[in-house]
């Protein structure tokens, strides 16, 4: 994950982030080096924060960390991270969703702001009774994204006369709502 240009980041697994800024040397014409004299590079800045969340960045890849799959015939689904494999891809399980431990890139996964405290590499059982007791679908049906969600697929779902019945409801709302500020103005 890179947060900021020249900077790369490195997990420290929980402990604060380290960020280390390469900068290229500037070499000059008149600071060029003479007859093979060695050129110098400046010393990589070394900036050690004691929590990744003071940054902009709310939602970091970590053990437990709920995850959206976004692409496959996975879409949609939810699953939990079990395990990081390297910096493009983790384990994830998704035991009440029915997906099953896989390995994914983080390209096809959305990180979502829910949390789920679980160990590091944990079984199926521990971690279906994690979700269980931290009410996931819950606490993500609640969410504005899942809201939202919701209504894109009931308003897909809707045919020509649940869209018509729709327009003439607004219609009638609006034809109120003008009436009442018409009566305020006079």
């Amino acid at each position: 994950m890179v947060l900021l240009k020249g900077y790369v980041t490195i997990n420290t697994h929980g402990y604060g982030c380290i960020l280390w800024q390469y900068r290229k040397p500037s070499i000059h014409r008149s600071s060029s080096p003479m007859h093979g004299e060695p050129i110098t590079y400046p010393e990589p800045n070394i900036h050690i924060y004691p929590n990744i969340r003071s940054f902009t960045f709310q939602r970091v890849v970590e053990i437990g960390r709920v995850v959206m799959i976004n692409y496959g015939p996975d879409a949609g689904k939810l699953a939990v991270v079990v395990d990081i494999i390297d910096h493009n891809r983790a384990l994830i399980e998704g035991p009440t969703t029915g997906i099953a431990r896989t390995g994914y890139a983080f390209r096809r996964l959305t990180l979502t702001p829910l949390v789920v405290k679980v160990p590091r590499g944990a079984g199926q059982a521990v971690l279906k009774a994690a979700i269980e007791k931290q009410d996931l679908a819950g606490s993500w049906a609640k969410t504005s994204w899942a809201k939202k969600i919701a209504s894109r697929a009931q308003r897909a779902a809707n045919t020509d006369f649940d869209r018509f019945k729709l327009q003439k409801y607004k219609k009638l709302r609006r034809e109120i709502v003008n009436k009442a500020v018409k009566a305020t103005k006079a």
